[in-house]
């Protein structure tokens, strides 16, 4: 039996945080928030207030803070951060990303 295939979305603002919610609908699915306290909120309530204002998202979307964490064994990468950090974020991801 194969296991489902993991997601991982990094960068938990609008954007991200929406394509995350609709993947953990289908797969194991986490997110990436640069910030702590938006990690910790989705984790406890299901929301990101400071970019999804009352908007509710998916009950198994797991959220963390940590890169590393994001993206150990999973099998799908989805980049959701601005433009202006994408190349930072990109050469700090890439330690953890694992080869095909």
């Amino acid at each position: 039996m194969s296991r489902s295939m993991r997601v991982a979305v990094l960068g938990a603002g609008s954007w991200g945080t929406t394509v995350a919610s609709l993947a953990a609908a289908n797969t194991s699915t986490v997110i990436w928030a640069r910030r702590e306290d938006v990690a910790e909120q989705i984790n406890r309530v299901h929301r990101n207030e400071r970019y999804l204002a009352g908007l509710p998202l998916h009950p198994q979307l797991r959220a963390t803070a940590s890169l590393a964490e994001a993206l150990q064994d999973c099998d799908v990468v989805v980049m959701g951060v601005p433009s202006h950090s994408l190349r930072q974020t990109l050469r700090d991801s890439a330690e953890h990303v694992r080869p095909w």
